[in-house]
């Protein structure tokens, strides 16, 4: 209790205190220097402080860590080749205990840092634009969800799964955090109302455990994944325009896949010869306060066989008001609910329970334009469908720092 206190004491001076970074950057002259070339590079740090209050599977508290160091090089700027761009990260997670392998047993996963302890080689990356930046290429090792698959409003919260949907990254291998796999993707936008992108990857990245800094980096030709996404940007015709997105997903992993129950008469699982899935995003602005503030509602929606996939269907949303204190124009709070639905099939042969939510508040303190502060409450319930796992009550404190 006394260290769960001095934590909450922490933040709290920290809202009040004046900006450590006013300015924003460290080694403001050099990264000057740099950016005029083409070079520029980011030192991104994530902390959290993990409390299960109640439920789960023990009761501890833990932290868990995140810390990137991303170079980009604009070619165009370094006057070597227009439109090209190249993008490295190196990624160190750490921390102590892994809140849903080791504290709850959730499936949707509480912290989105949440990862083996290690630094890997994250992303690496050529990125090649034509017509005006209209089209664009990129390959090389890449996570998806940074161009596929993401909800902007979804973006603020801790959970996994208001970041990419678990009927994608519970039921197939993609190329997302914290193992990034070889691919290439290509977006197309020929103005600003549409945008189409496709993208095929190793459909197999391996176990994080075991390419412990992902320097075994190998195409498996066998098995791929192929993702497709089209989105439409709008503005309502209501209140000045409330602008809108609306995204649809598809994927395909052309790898065997188990099935989830059905054994041949060998007793050997049942092989589909390929697994696959939708999904869907809307992000809203349901009422502007002003420019950059206002209500803005979420909506994501996912499925998958329920032969091939433990998760069948995904269905989350939320609320987030940006400046809803006075005087905090750009904090934001949030309130969300995932909820994801187990296959049939799958619980007639383990006794699963139908479904696992997780409920989610959460308000991020914006201390300047270089240091956030979120304090963060979850309630998971039915973790993976166990009924042996109770029902768990999670505080969270996460410190975002870009150097």
């Amino acid at each position: 209790m006394k260290k769960r206190a001095s934590v909450i004491f922490v933040f709290v001076v920290a809202v009040g205190i004046s900006p450590a970074f006013a300015g924003g950057l460290l080694l403001p002259k050099e990264r000057e220097a740099l950016e005029a070339h083409g070079v520029s590079f980011d030192i991104h740090a994530l902390e959290d402080y993990v409390s299960v209050l109640k439920g789960g599977s023990i009761h501890k508290d833990t932290w868990t860590g995140r810390f990137d160091f991303v170079v980009d090089v604009d070619l165009e700027k370094a006057n070597v080749l227009k439109g090209g761009l190249i993008h490295v990260d190196i990624m160190n997670a750490h921390g102590g205990l892994k809140p849903t392998v080791d504290m709850i047993g959730d499936i949707q996963t509480v912290n989105n840092i949440e990862a083996p302890r290690t630094t890997r080689l994250y992303e690496v990356w050529y990125q090649q634009t034509f017509m005006d930046s209209k089209l664009s290429m990129k390959a090389g090792l890449h996570d998806l969800n940074s161009d596929f698959a993401a909800s902007d409003n979804g973006g603020l919260y801790i959970n996994s799964a208001f970041g990419i949907t678990p009927s994608i990254f519970a039921n197939t291998t993609p190329s997302i955090y914290p193992l990034n796999t070889l691919g290439a993707m290509v977006k197309y936008a020929p103005d600003k109302s549409f945008d189409f992108m496709a993208g095929v990857y190793d459909g197999d990245p391996g176990n994080p455990d075991e390419n412990i800094h992902n320097t075994n980096i190998t195409l498996k030709a066998k098995q791929l994944l192929t993702i497709v996404e089209g989105a439409f940007h709008y503005a309502a015709p209501v209140s000045g325009g409330l602008e809108g997105t609306i995204k649809l997903t598809g994927w395909y992993n052309s790898g065997d896949v188990a099935d989830v129950a059905a054994l041949d008469e060998n007793g050997d699982a049942v092989m589909h010869d390929d697994n696959y899935g939708g999904h869907m995003i809307i992000d809203q602005m349901l009422y502007k306060e002003a420019e950059g503030q206002g209500l803005s509602a979420f909506y994501m929606g996912g499925f998958a066989p329920q032969q091939r996939n433990q998760i069948i269907s995904h269905q989350a949303g939320g609320l987030n008001y940006t400046g809803l204190i006075p005087n905090r124009d750009k904090d934001i709070a949030g309130i969300a609910l995932t909820n994801v639905f187990f296959s049939k099939k799958l619980r007639e042969s383990t006794g699963q329970d139908k479904a696992e939510a997780a409920y989610e508040l959460t308000y991020r303190f914006e201390i300047n334009e270089n240091i956030h502060v979120q304090p963060d409450f979850q309630y998971v319930k039915r973790p993976n469908g166990d009924d042996n796992i109770k029902n768990a009550s999670v505080f969270m404190l996460r410190s975002d720092i870009q150097f």
